[in-house]
This record gives C-alpha cells, sequence and structure tokens, in this order.
C-alpha cells in the first residue's frame, strides 16, 4: 500500500494538481503578466509539496506502514528527481533535446520535488523516533545531497530565462537590479553593453562635443531593443550630468527600454516624451485616436527588416513570393526553395511589435497571417535569435527581425553571445545567417541606395508632449551631428542618401 500510494503521489496526483495550478495561475489570474504569473505558480508549486509531503508522511505513520529502511522509504519519491538528473545530462549532451528546459518548467519541478522529499522526511522525524542507524541511511543521503546540489544548478540556469521582467514598463534601473539576480537573459546582456559605465561599453561617441545641449527638463526616452544603442548614446551625449550625482542614477530617471508595444502605450499615455521605434500598427494608431493625441513620425534612420535562419541552412536567398507562401504555409518544407528535406518552422512575433507591424504591412501586404503555433511565437528578439540559432538541429527555423540587432547588437568581436545560450560545445555556435530576397543582401550599401526591398525607417516618435526640449532633440537627431552619432551606432542615417 505504501509503495502504490507514494507512486501515485509522486507520478500521478503532484503533476496533476502542479498542472493545474500552472493553468489557474496563468488563465485566470495574470493571463497578461508573465513575472507575476510565475512568481504565484511557483508559491503554488512549492506550497502543494509541503502540503502533500507531510500528509503522505503523516498517514503512513499513523497507519504504522513506513519501510524501516530508507531507500525503500524514499526511493519512489526521489525517482522524479532522477529522471530529471537524467534529462538535465541528455539535454546537455544531445543536440536533439526538447524544449523542456527553456520553458522554464525544469526549474520548478527540480525545487518542487525536492521539497516534496524534504516536508516528507521533516514530516516524519517529527512523529518517530530517530533512524541514525537505519539501514541505508548515509548512502540515500549522500545520494540526495548529489541530486539537490546537480538539480539546483540546472534550476539556477533555467530560472535565468523564467523570472525575468515581462517588459511592460521595463526601466534601465530595472534591467541593473535584474543582472545583478542573472535574470535579465540574453535582453539584459546586450542592452547592458551599450551603457556608458559597462565594461565592455559598445556604446558610440562623437568626435566633438554635441552642439546640443541639455542640462534640465530632460526628455524621458523610451523605445525597441534594437534601438536602444542610439537613444542611450544620444542621452550619454546631450544630456548634461550634474558630476556630483552618479551618471547611474542620473540617466536612470530618463531612459526606459520598454520594447515597442509597452513604448507606444506608454507615450499614447503620457508616460514618456519620446520614443524610438519603427511606423505604428493600425492598432496602435486606433489606440491614439481614442486617446485624442496625435502620433508625429520624423524618420532618422534606415534599417533592414531581415529573414534569417540557422547558419546551418544551405540556403541563401528567398523571393517574396516564397516568403508569403512560408508563412501562409503554402511551402513547408525546404527542399521546394533549394534547401535539405526537413519542415520549415516560421517563428512569429506577438502582435503590434516593430518587427510583426513590418512583417504584416510591409511583407505579406494584404495576405493575412495565420495564427502561429506556440512553438512559432517568439515573444523576443533575443529569444528568437536563440531559438533560431541554438544549437539543437533547428536547421528548419526561420525568423526575422532587423539587421542592426542580428549583426551588431548579437555578435561582439568574432564571438557570437548564442556561444553563451546555447548548448552549443565551445566554438561551434554561429551567428544566424541573413537572407537575399529576391537576390538583393541586406547590406549597408542595399540599404542606402534603397534596392533591399524591405528598408524601412526608424521614427522619433512623439504625442504632443509639452517638454519645450524634445523639439529641439528631434531637430538635433536629423541635423549631421545627430545623423553622425546615428551612422556610428550602424544605423544608416536619413540623411545619406
Amino acid at each position: 500500500m505504501y509503495r502504490l500510494r507514494s507512486f501515485l503521489l509522486a507520478f500521478i496526483l503532484f503533476p496533476v494538481l502542479t498542472f493545474f495550478s500552472w493553468v489557474f495561475t496563468v488563465l485566470l489570474i495574470f493571463p497578461n503578466d508573465q513575472k507575476e504569473w510565475w512568481d504565484i505558480f511557483i508559491v503554488f508549486a512549492l506550497s502543494f509539496s509541503v502540503y502533500l509531503g507531510r500528509r503522505h508522511a503523516k498517514y503512513h505513520v499513523r497507519k504504522g506502514s513506513l519501510p524501516d529502511d530508507f531507500p525503500n522509504r524514499y526511493w519512489l519519491l526521489l525517482a522524479p528527481m532522477v529522471l530529471l538528473l537524467l534529462y538535465a545530462i541528455f539535454t546537455n549532451f544531445s543536440q536533439n533535446a526538447l524544449d523542456f528546459r527553456e520553458s522554464g518548467m525544469f526549474g520548478v519541478c527540480a525545487l518542487a520535488y525536492a521539497s516534496l522529499a524534504a516536508s516528507f522526511a521533516s514530516a516524519c522525524a517529527e512523529t518517530e523516533k530517530k533512524l541514525a542507524s537505519a539501514r541505508g541511511l548515509w548512502p540515500t543521503c549522500a545520494f540526495v545531497l548529489f541530486l539537490f546540489a546537480v538539480l539546483t544548478g540546472q534550476a539556477w540556469l533555467d530560472f535565468d530565462s523564467v523570472l525575468r521582467p515581462s517588459g511592460n514598463e521595463y526601466g534601465v534601473a530595472t534591467l541593473i537590479e535584474d543582472l545583478d539576480r542573472n535574470k535579465e537573459g540574453i535582453r539584459g546582456r546586450v542592452l547592458y553593453d551599450y551603457m556608458s559605465w559597462s565594461k565592455r561599453n559598445r556604446l558610440v561617441t562623437l568626435d566633438a562635443p554635441a552642439s546640443l545641449v541639455i542640462s534640465g527638463g530632460y526628455p524621458l526616452l523610451d523605445g525597441a531593443t534594437a534601438f536602444f544603442p542610439v537613444y542611450w548614446a544620444v542621452a550619454d551625449q546631450v544630456y548634461q550630468v550634474d558630476e556630483k550625482v552618479d551618471e547611474k542614477l542620473e540617466l536612470n530617471k530618463y531612459i526606459t527600454c520598454s520594447r515597442t508595444v509597452a513604448a507606444y502605450e506608454r507615450l499614447i499615455n503620457g508616460k514618456t516624451d519620446l520614443i524610438f521605434v519603427l511606423q505604428p500598427s493600425d492598432g496602435q494608431m486606433e489606440a491614439a485616436r481614442k486617446a485624442g493625441v496625435e502620433l508625429r513620425l520624423t524618420p532618422i534612420a534606415k534599417e533592414a527588416f531581415v529573414f534569417f535562419v540557422n547558419a546551418s541552412n544551405p540556403v541563401t536567398g528567398l523571393t517574396l513570393e516564397q516568403i508569403q507562401d512560408i508563412y501562409l504555409k503554402k511551402i513547408t518544407n525546404w527542399r521546394h526553395v533549394g534547401g535539405n528535406y526537413k519542415k520549415i518552422l516560421p517563428f512569429q512575433r506577438p502582435e503590434n511589435s516593430g518587427s510583426q507591424t513590418a512583417m504584416v504591412k510591409e511583407v505579406m501586404k494584404d495576405k493575412k497571417l495565420p495564427l502561429p503555433l506556440q512553438e512559432e511565437q517568439s515573444g523576443t528578439m533575443g529569444g528568437l535569435y536563440r531559438d533560431v540559432a541554438k544549437h539543437r538541429d533547428l536547421e528548419e527555423a526561420i525568423g526575422y527581425s532587423f539587421r542592426f540587432f542580428t549583426q551588431e547588437m548579437m555578435i561582439v568581436g568574432s564571438s557570437t553571445r548564442v556561444e553563451r545560450f546555447t548548448t552549443a560545445p565551445p566554438g561551434e555556435a554561429k551567428p544566424v545567417k541573413l537572407l537575399a530576397v529576391n537576390g538583393v543582401a541586406p547590406t549597408v550599401e542595399n540599404i542606402r541606395s534603397g534596392s533591399y526591398p524591405f528598408t524601412t525607417d526608424v521614427y522619433a516618435v512623439t504625442a504632443g508632449t509639452k517638454n519645450p526640449r524634445v523639439p529641439e532633440l528631434i531637430d538635433w537627431l536629423t541635423s549631421p551631428q545627430g545623423q553622425e552619432l546615428i551612422e556610428k551606432t550602424g544605423y544608416v542615417g536619413v540623411g545619406k542618401q
């Protein structure tokens, strides 16, 4: 009876309750806030663990059915942890591992099962004599400690992608705090390199002092991740920070990086003065109209909307019609466009994000995109880059983003950030491959000339701000010196056709 109840608890009852707590948390409590529902879900999972472990122990102590030796008492409760350990080994040495780790569930399961076993053991200790001489005690304790150490390490790695902010109102100060706690993942490390106090400090500077100096009434800046290097460089060069004040604390008050969707929302709601983004979606234009504000767009740079594949994919280019057919699910295998016999996995971005808006308006035109499956949608550009580039036999993936992000922000010197965020052996992780469209590659020269078909403008956008320094700042961005800063960052200036 004890073995049967332990098996049902560890492999059926506990997983089912945990799953329903996850569904309840995601769908009913926090359907739109990933960070919050992860926090609550973990609390639920650990609470179930502690309660069920103690209940299991109390019942069998009362019935007198607990085995006297430790292995028989614990092996069924520890079996799931052994399976997680085997999975961790498989994940780190195989190129075909499932995406269990990247969903973040590994860390939650590891901690939850450890809590289940710990609460069971503590409840047993409260109601029976010590078993210091029990058969198998010390080998079992050593094995449990080994499991705990390995799974805790694996859980720590996975929480890097689990407990990170959702990006709704994501200030740079929050970014630094999360970097200190190792929770922000790819995006945080990418952005941090472009802050003036970063050790790597990839921030560009002007050859001469900025012709515009703002020493008070600093405009509040926000925007897309890919344009963060531009508007941080602008603030670094133009905002005159009091030398007596910590530069981190001062600039953090005026710069946010909340991504395109949230940046437009904050601009429309009057929480920021100026955002650096691509053109607004129809939904964002409608939201501005309902709020009674007018979005004013000033082109400040040119950028290429690019399609990219895994470096091992032999395909080097596609036509516009082929791209449309891939995303309309009319072409489903790479062999139909000159590649290997592999099913195509076409990643999409969330609705109203800058890249999704560009995809809908510029690429698909009047053709409606089908709703992506869960495995075909990526929340962040950094996550999308990793998903396409990762060393797990994802030669079939295709995604889209912007040239600067894929070729500048994700690459440092001769190495790539992918090396740190995939299971690729050292030296084997490679950056994604950009595809030519209609035979034209997305190079700086082709963007400048306009020959690349998906060249788009980067805008400085306002919505009726009353800050008098904003018009000055926009004028400066379109001046020769502002364009110099933009070109040095890696974008193509609008004044250099």
